[in-house]
């Protein structure tokens, strides 16, 4: 099997979406950088996204794990 392909389901079971759900977003960080970061998780039965939510653990660490 391919390695991206592994490394996108390693990812994937890593994440909460219940506690994804809850995670807190930020304010826009447009004015500072021109960019904001959402990130959109679609399951069979939910659809969750959520945007510049820097200060939390879940979203820093699906951040990290994307960029690698």
């Amino acid at each position: 099997m391919d390695k991206l392909i592994i490394d996108w389901k390693n990812i994937v079971n890593t994440i909460d979406i219940n506690t994804f759900r809850n995670v807190k977003e930020g304010k826009s960080m447009q004015p500072i950088d021109g960019f904001d970061t959402k990130i959109i998780i679609i399951s069979n039965a939910h659809t969750v996204s959520k945007m510049n939510a820097y200060k939390n653990l879940i979203w820093k660490n699906i951040l990290e794990n994307i960029n690698q």
